[in-house]
């Protein structure tokens, strides 16, 4: 199909395989030419190439010198990843891959020529899994909606792909004999070792189980952060470490929780340390506790992220408020705590507070 075409020496209304269409200028004094992107609808794109056409002939427009528009796709991803990191946000690297992947599909090209079907090629690959493919259309959207912001595009390509949807996935957590179990099995190898080189484990355990905190919250958990009179845990962010949300929140100290803390020696800033002192490492306890939990018998789905939706579920379960859940928990909407937890929630009015009733305490 024929395109319509420009009344103007010199330009020409074009489409590119890729999908948008463009002006082509060419300066017969100079025999300089220039290509310059109009947009992805036909409509609208050749509105905005008569403009610039008849700008160009009474001398408004210099196709060769006034594009502030003209940013490439590398510049962009290299200026968003510069004010994502002054930002300091912890999420940088997983964006950073991201980014950098896809402009290494499109390496010479305009931030305005990226396409839908560009993006849609990149996310929705046979090989990738849901999650995946959430995820990169999730960091893809979040740049493509800073370069509108900042005036490099009218609109985000994005809008035109449909969010990746992902099964409903239901967290893991344990059963009450399962949390006894894996318990009983360390310390028989705190025993077995006696010197103490399993008891961070026993403790991580108690902790996540009955604070509900993250993994990575509790290796940078510290004795300033709890008070043990008023029975409550501040999760803080200090220094470099930054909470996944970004924010501070306190938390109530459960049974298990707090027997950790009544009686684990405070010889150390931080609450749970390796053999050498120090932050634990996250390699060593994703191995320590696949060891125990293979020792236990227990499910190979139980990780240490288990602790954290064990607190949630044996809560939820106990008929606790989703919103008291989702603020100790620091869920970043009701939403999420509704998708994991809802299900559990019984039909009468139980009493949350026996929610940790069948723990054994003496192990």
């Amino acid at each position: 199909m024929s395109l319509p075409e420009l009344p103007y020496d010199g330009t020409h209304f074009r489409h590119h395989n890729r999908g948008y269409y463009f002006i082509d200028f060419y300066d017969k004094a100079t025999r300089r030419r220039r290509q310059v992107s109009v947009g992805k609808h036909q409509g609208q794109a050749f509105l905005e190439a008569t403009d610039l056409a008849r700008r160009w002939v009474t001398g408004d427009y210099d196709p060769w010198r006034d594009r502030k528009d003209e940013i490439t796709l590398k510049e962009a991803v290299a200026l968003y990843l510069r004010r994502f990191e002054q930002q300091g946000k912890r999420s940088v690297y997983n964006v950073r891959n991201t980014l950098e992947l896809f402009e290494k599909e499109h390496p010479r090209a305009y931030l305005m020529d990226v396409t839908a079907r560009d993006v849609r090629a990149f996310v929705y690959r046979s090989d990738f899994a849901d999650w995946t493919k959430r995820g990169y259309y999730t960091k893809l959207a979040t740049f493509m909606g800073f370069a509108v912001k900042e005036g490099w595009i009218r609109q985000a390509p994005t809008d035109e792909v449909e969010r990746p949807k992902v099964a409903d996935r239901k967290p893991v957590y344990m059963s009450h004999n399962e949390y006894n179990r894996f318990l009983e099995v360390v310390e028989k190898e705190i025993v077995r070792y006696g010197d103490g080189r399993l008891e961070w484990l026993r403790d991580f355990l108690k902790l996540g189980v009955g604070s509900g905190l993250r993994p990575n919250e509790l290796r940078h958990l510290r004795w300033r952060d709890v008070d043990l009179d008023k029975g409550v845990i501040h999760v803080t962010q200090y220094g470099e470490y930054r909470t996944k949300s970004g924010k501070d929140r306190s938390v109530p100290m459960f049974p298990p929780a707090r027997e950790v803390l009544e009686s684990r020696p405070r010889t150390h800033e931080l609450i749970l340390t390796g053999m050498g002192g120090g932050l634990l490492n996250k390699r060593m306890i994703g191995r320590s506790f696949s060891s125990v939990r293979e020792m236990a018998g227990l499910r190979p789905e139980i990780t240490p992220k288990t602790t954290r939706s064990t607190f949630g579920s044996w809560l939820a379960s106990k008929g606790t408020p989703l919103i008291r859940i989702r603020d100790w928990m620091g869920h970043a909407s009701i939403q999420t705590t509704e998708n994991h937890y809802a299900h559990l929630m019984p039909t009468d009015a139980l009493q949350w507070e026996g929610a940790f009733a069948n723990t054994d305490s003496t192990k």
